[in-house]
C-alpha cells in the first residue's frame, strides 16, 4: 500500500523566516508518504490491534487508510450538560454507566459534570465510552499519554467483549517491542 499526503504551503513572513533559519527549500507543497505491505486484517479484526510508531510518523494516517470511516475523532459534547446527557437519547442509562465504568471512568459524581471541566484522563474515558456505544465493528482511536490510562484502556472489558478497537499508542509506550516503520 502506498499513501501520499500533500498540503499546500502558504508563504507568510513566519514561513519565510523558518525557511531561512533552518535552510528549508522553497517548496510550494509539503509531501509525506508511506509505503508498506498491507497487513492481513482478517485475523487482526478479532481483537485489539496496535499501530506503533513515534509521534508524527503517520499512525493515524495509516489507520484512516486501513479502516476508512472508522477512525474515532472525538465527540461534540454539550457545553453545560452532564457527561451522561452527552450520550444519544437511544442509549439507556444502564448502558451508559456500564460503558463509563468499563473504560475506567468509575466516578458517578464526576459523570454529572460537563465534559469541559473533566480531567484529560476522564475526557479520554468519556470519549472512549461514547465511541464504544455508538459504533459497531471496528473503532480506531488514540491512546492517552498516561501509562495508567493506556493500561486501563487496553484491559477494558468493553473492548474485549463488545467491540474491536485498534489503538494508536502515544510515543514511548512500546519502545523496543517493535521497530517503528509505520
Amino acid at each position: 500500500m502506498k499513501i501520499l499526503r500533500e498540503s499546500r504551503i502558504e508563504v507568510t513572513p513566519r514561513v519565510f523566516q523558518i525557511r531561512g533559519m533552518f535552510d528549508l527549500e522553497d517548496a510550494k507543497t509539503s509531501i509525506a508518504s508511506w509505503s508498506f505491505e498491507t497487513p492481513d486484517l482478517s485475523n487482526w479484526l478479532e481483537g485489539v490491534g496496535v499501530i506503533v510508531g513515534p509521534s508524527g510518523s503517520g499512525k493515524s494516517t495509516v489507520a484512516e487508510e486501513l479502516f476508512p470511516g472508522r477512525v474515532f475523532k472525538g465527540n461534540d459534547w454539550p457545553q453545560n450538560k452532564s457527561v451522561v446527557d452527552g450520550f444519544p437519547d437511544n442509549i439507556g442509562i444502564k448502558d451508559i454507566t456500564s460503558a463509563l465504568s468499563s473504560v475506567g471512568f468509575s466516578s458517578p459524581p464526576n459523570w454529572l459534570r460537563p465534559y469541559a471541566v473533566l480531567s484529560n484522563g476522564e475526557k479520554f474515558r468519556a470519549d472512549l465510552a461514547l465511541a464504544l456505544c455508538q459504533t459497531s465493528g471496528t473503532t480506531v482511536g488514540s491512546l492517552p499519554r498516561s501509562r495508567r490510562s493506556r493500561k486501563e484502556a487496553l484491559t477494558s472489558r468493553s473492548i474485549v467483549t463488545c467491540r474491536t478497537l485498534t489503538l494508536l499508542p502515544c510515543p514511548g509506550g512500546h519502545r523496543g517491542r517493535r521497530a517503528s516503520g509505520w
